[in-house]
């Protein structure tokens, strides 16, 4: 069995460059009431409400040859058949290719319905309301493009996230095996594997402001929690940055590969969730976002260009799923469960 995973490039080549235009476009993508929250398992969760209003972000860049468009989605996942279908429309309304479209989902935990996932299920309301505010936020990028001047950087910030995988003394892996004063914390070797601190961000600057950001980062979206639709700690950087360059200032977040880091650090007893402690980590993102912006070259010429690679990874075969079970930590699960979770990884 083989799985095919898309990986897209939207590169700036600062060589035989022109003048760039850039414009960039925000819509709402808040559920109505009653909608789920991903992730309710073992049952489905419904929201209590709103803590923070959902959005779809997008950046269109052109060099006056080729389009390309960023786009920011305040989601757990985002699927393949609803992106296509925002890539469609797209197309039909504006110059961008589908193929020069990159979408991605911030995996906030408390994000809508967007996907099926364990108890919860996909509204096909919410994919269509998702579809047409990613269509109008990227139409209205387009449409809002003009002269811009870009910086293009990357930061460090390694004091927020961690690996969540750890190696334990009898040899095996376990995902959040405990805080200090938990039953396996002793057990502890050290993290199986490392964090991502870069901090990519790419600046838009007209007439000496900035007006407008792109921020990479990657770092599970399970800070804020609890039962309201939230964007996580991606609401908080947008708070931060606005609040510095200025309240219209859009900001585009697209997440970078954090399989295993989380905000959560088994090495200390601290707690690392809640509203507060997101609006700490969104506030040290932003400084670091900040301070990268600072410390830019700014471009007047520059190029675009877009490629698509698919790339096929070999599953495992089908096992028993008792014996993938681990034996405590946070993915743990019941055998009913992980046969459930195999199934859908063959599918």
């Amino acid at each position: 069995m083989r799985a095919c995973f898309a990986l897209a490039w939207l590169v700036l080549i600062v060589a035989d460059a022109v003048a760039l235009e850039a414009g960039f476009g925000v819509r709402d993508i808040t559920p109505p009431p009653g909608a789920e929250i991903p992730l309710g398992w073992p049952k489905p969760r419904v929201a209590a409400g709103v803590h923070d209003r959902l959005l779809a972000s997008a950046c269109v860049i052109y060099d006056g040859v080729t389009p390309v468009a960023l786009v920011g989605v305040d989601a757990l996942f985002i699927g393949n058949d609803t992106v296509a279908e925002a890539r469609r429309r797209i197309e039909r309304v504006t110059k961008i290719p589908g193929a020069n479209v990159l979408i991605g989902a911030n995996h906030t935990h408390t994000g809508g319905p967007i996907i099926t996932v364990r108890a919860s299920k996909a509204d096909p309301r919410y994919l269509e309301q998702v579809v047409q505010a990613i269509t109008d936020a990227v139409t209205d990028a387009w449409q809002s493009r003009h002269t811009v001047e870009l910086g293009i950087g990357t930061g460090k910030e390694d004091s927020i996230s961690f690996n969540r995988r750890f190696l334990m003394r009898d040899g095996k892996e376990i995902t959040h095996p405990g805080k200090p004063g938990t039953p396996h914390h002793a057990e502890i070797v050290c993290p199986a594997g490392p964090i991502d601190p870069d901090v990519g961000v790419l600046a838009f600057r007209t007439q000496g402001q900035v007006a407008g950001i792109v921020v990479n980062f990657g770092c599970h979206g399970t800070v804020v929690g609890g039962n309201k639709f939230s964007p996580d700690y991606t609401g908080y950087l947008r708070k931060h940055l606005k609040a510095c360059y200025g309240e219209q200032t859009p900001v585009v977040f697209l997440l970078g590969a954090c399989g295993d880091i989380t905000q959560v650090d088994n090495m200390s007893s601290a707690k690392e969730s809640g509203p507060e402690y997101g609006d700490l980590f969104g506030m040290k993102l932003a400084a670091e976002t900040i301070r990268t912006i600072g410390r830019m070259a700014w471009l007047k010429e520059a190029s675009t260009a877009a490629t698509r690679e698919s790339v096929a990874i070999a599953l495992r075969p089908d096992i028993d799923p008792a014996l993938e079970l681990p034996a405590f930590g946070h993915a743990h699960r019941g055998k009913e469960e992980m046969a459930e979770e195999r199934q859908r990884l063959a599918e």
